[in-house]
């Protein structure tokens, strides 16, 4: 293993990579960017005649809009697995030379529109991190390398069948809604829901990035003036959650770790 490997700012940008992922994973748009009242929020209040179908190419997702009737419009949203440059100074660490790609996700979704003032917006998505060796491969993958008494040398540390986080595929539930109280004023809220992505298998890695939160909570406030410019507030909750097991490297100690995330966001624009 190189030695540069171990340096402090190396392990630091691969655990910000690691939480960028994690964030895709949890906190990702509802659906791609179409005429919403804030696109980053998902569909709430499209516009457009029953049964016109949207077809949307933003950068990177793909998707389509069908507005089914003027109260009800589906949705569906697919991006591509992002190539990302490797960690030049830990490529003898990761699988694929610490690669960390960013998964390719799915994503249907539903949006209700019971009033001029009332929305409620459901999606379900599906993240591929098993297409991602650096993050998905488990560490026991170490064990089959010539050092260690195996015979494939892609096996060791680094290589294209290497040892990564042994994150799985996860489904990614979300509910939101939007209430619209008069001409400058807006509530928002919303809930989701993912399963674990870290088995109690793959503890000693995942010490650098512990995602394990499964439940998070967000409430959002838009006050819009006059001049149209606009205040957004908004916090995100997520809740503890705590995994244990055993160490990869010796078994007969045990890891614990655990994760609760806020998040408070505050913004003002001016629109001239």
């Amino acid at each position: 293993m190189a030695a540069d490997s171990h340096r402090p700012g190396s392990l630091l940008r691969i655990l910000s990579r690691i939480r960028r992922i994690g964030q895709e994973m949890k906190d990702g748009a509802i659906m791609p960017e179409v005429e919403t009242s804030r696109g980053q929020h998902g569909l709430q209040h499209i516009g457009g005649e029953p049964g016109h179908v949207t077809f949307s190419l933003p950068e990177p997702p793909v998707g389509a809009l069908w507005n089914v009737y003027k109260m009800f419009n589906l949705a569906a949203a697919y991006t591509s697995k992002l190539a990302m440059s490797n960690f030049g100074d830990c490529r003898d660490l990761f699988a694929q030379a610490s690669g960390f790609d960013i998964p390719a996700t799915g994503t249907p979704g539903l949006t209700v529109r019971l009033t001029d003032a009332l929305t409620f917006s459901f999606d379900v998505q599906q993240i591929w991190h098993n297409d991602i060796k650096s993050v998905h491969d488990p560490v026991q993958n170490r064990g089959r390398c010539p050092t260690l008494g195996g015979n494939n040398i892609e096996n060791g540390l680094g290589g294209n069948r290497g040892a990564g986080f042994g994150w799985q595929n996860v489904t990614v539930y979300r509910f939101g809604g939007a209430w619209k109280c008069d001409d400058t004023r807006t509530f928002r809220a919303g809930y989701s829901h993912t399963d674990q992505p870290i088995p109690t298998s793959q503890m000693s890695f995942n010490i650098l990035a512990p995602g394990v939160v499964k439940d998070h909570y967000t409430v959002g406030f838009d006050r819009r003036a006059s001049n149209k410019n606009e205040l957004n507030l908004s916090f995100m909750y997520a809740l503890r959650k705590t995994v244990t097991g055993p160490s990869n490297f010796d078994p007969s100690q045990t890891v614990q770790f655990s994760m609760d995330q806020c998040e408070l966001e505050v913004s003002y624009s001016w629109k001239r």
